[in-house]
């Protein structure tokens, strides 16, 4: 039972803080210089690199071991799914590297072969 709470506040965690931080970040603008939109994708990884850290220590606390049922493999599938779903939810982060991927020489080069 107490693992299913956990989940379930996991969920929540994720609906309700990721589209804060999402939109907390610069918005996707096409016409800035390319370092900057580097910069901000930089900035907003290692904010949601923080966050999902916090996360990962609050998964190897003591109460987490004994209250609560979880092997470790569990623990490892919850943080992937986790932190995919995380980064995934970020729509300015997706836009901006997307962009930052159009636009990168290199990828001219294979495209052209």
């Amino acid at each position: 039972m107490l693992n299913i709470i956990y989940l379930f506040f996991l969920i929540l965690l994720l609906i309700f803080v990721s589209p804060i931080i999402d939109h907390l970040m610069i918005d996707f603008d096409e016409n800035k210089d390319p370092y900057t939109i580097i910069i901000e994708i930089i900035v907003q990884l290692f904010i949601i690199g923080f966050l999902l850290y916090i996360l990962f220590v609050s998964h190897k606390m003591k109460f987490m071991k004994t209250k609560l049922n979880i092997n470790e493999y569990y623990k490892i599938l919850i943080d992937l799914v986790f932190t995919i779903v995380f980064i995934g939810t970020q729509k300015n982060l997706v836009n901006k590297l997307n962009h930052i991927t159009n636009i990168h020489p290199i990828r001219n080069i294979f495209i052209n072969l």
